[in-house]
């Protein structure tokens, strides 16, 4: 003999539709928040490394131009030295340089002849 199936009340009916549902949403919003997680700690860490990356060039720049500087001085120092052949402007070393005379334009190919139409114009 088999049991008889029973009836189920509707509140316990509804209750374990509620069940179900909010499983099945805190599951859902539960990888939502780890999606949000996961991509909120690689953001910090694309940042982190951009930010390493921008102190790098920061100190490149800085021990550039401190380089610059002193190869500057270095030749200012060279400069002055008395056997070093160069001289200190003056009016009478300056030259002057005539401009060259223009340049005709370039010659642009011609355009080749239109495809004939194959279509009548009109009917």
């Amino acid at each position: 003999m088999r049991p008889r199936p029973q009836h189920q009340p509707l509140w316990l009916w509804v209750l374990r539709g509620v069940q179900q549902t909010s499983g099945l949403t805190a599951f859902l919003a539960g990888g939502v928040v780890v999606g949000f997680y996961a991509s909120t700690v690689y953001t910090q860490q694309q940042w982190g490394k951009a930010y390493r990356q921008l102190d790098d060039l920061q100190r490149q720049e800085s021990q550039l131009t401190s380089a610059h500087e002193m190869l500057r001085q270095q030749l200012a120092e060279e400069a002055e030295l008395p056997g070093s052949g160069l001289v200190a402007p003056s009016p009478n070393t300056i030259l002057f340089l005539e401009p060259a005379d223009p340049r005709p334009a370039p010659v642009s190919p011609p355009e080749p002849p239109a495809p004939p139409q194959l279509h009548p114009i009109g009917y």
